[in-house]
């Protein structure tokens, strides 16, 4: 499957970045850095989506924020691993691994008030 993948996206997907690059008269590393992060996220967004507003589950925002987690730190430390050719800044690191679990400690304590604010809201509206 991650073959077929690979092939898929060496043989449309790229040029076809670069293409859109090219008309857009962007470097490629503008391109790889915006168009790249948003094809790959675009699978998530529209599943997201659909969770939330056609199933109306719960799904949505798990899924965002947990997916955009392990690309920052799974995939990008992959990566750099395998590159062999990226000077390890340990406090660039810790300093990413620190915001990112506070800023999602923070999204999960917003939400966790934001549901609970709005369910008092509806049951002050169904007594009145």
């Amino acid at each position: 499957m991650f073959y077929a993948l690979a092939i898929i996206c060496d043989d449309y997907f790229v040029p076809s970045l670069e293409k859109i690059s090219e008309n857009l008269q962007l470097s490629e590393d503008v391109a790889g850095a915006t168009f790249m992060a948003a094809g790959s996220s675009a699978p998530e967004l529209f599943t997201s989506l659909i969770g939330v507003f056609i199933t109306k589950g719960d799904v949505g925002v798990g899924t965002i924020v947990g997916s955009a987690v392990f690309n920052i730190l799974v995939i990008i430390g992959v990566c750099g691993i395998f590159a062999r050719q990226v000077d390890i800044i340990y406090l660039s690191i810790y300093l990413s691994v620190y915001l990112s679990v506070c800023l999602s400690i923070y999204l999960s304590i917003y939400i966790y008030l934001s549901i609970k604010v709005s369910k008092e809201v509806n049951s002050i509206n169904d007594k009145s």
